[in-house]
């Protein structure tokens, strides 16, 4: 059976990001659903740049942790911000930790996971400028191309995306 893969994402997430996570698990043999707040299409950026849109596979209401065997969560300022005050987006992330189930986080990410009070006593590899978030929520930032920590797998920046998938394919397996 193919594993089923959530890809949490909101308005603002970086485009790269999902294309790239997407194209990797896929290519790798994952089926990869898009979960977005609401039904329809979320909006991507190049950076500060609006970009692209993506179809929403299936709306957050109606995504949980027994449809799928992980969750990864592309970054971007703006749509990691957003995910961290939607209660169901912070809801399941912390459904898929406690079911210790695989959850890959990029870049600005990691303030979901702040927000969902999951990193206290973890290692985290997240973008610097949230570096002090992660610190104060209990975490060891660390400065490198990708953390695993337990079932918990972060990356900094775009160019770690390789990295993250390669760590997730891994912890699938």
């Amino acid at each position: 059976m193919t594993a089923a893969v959530a890809m949490l994402a909101a308005d603002g997430v970086e485009r790269a990001h999902v294309e790239q996570l997407r194209r990797t698990l896929e290519d790798a043999g994952l089926r990869v659903d898009l979960i977005g707040p609401r039904r329809g299409e979320i909006w991507a950026m190049d950076h500060l740049d609006k970009s692209a849109t993506f179809p929403v596979d299936r709306p957050l209401r109606d995504a949980g942790v027994d449809d799928y065997d992980c969750l990864v969560i592309p970054g971007g300022v703006a749509g990691a911000d957003h995910l961290r005050r939607d209660p169901a987006a912070v809801a399941l992330v912390s459904d898929f930790v406690g079911a210790g189930k695989p959850v890959a986080a990029a870049g600005h990410a990691s303030w979901l996971l702040v927000e969902a009070d999951l990193v206290r006593n973890r290692a985290l590899a997240c973008w610097p400028s949230i570096r002090t978030d992660v610190v104060n929520g209990g975490a060891m930032w660390i400065d490198d191309r990708v953390s695993v920590d337990a079932a918990l797998l972060t990356c900094p920046r775009t160019e770690n995306l390789p990295d993250l998938s390669r760590a997730l394919i891994e912890a699938l397996d």
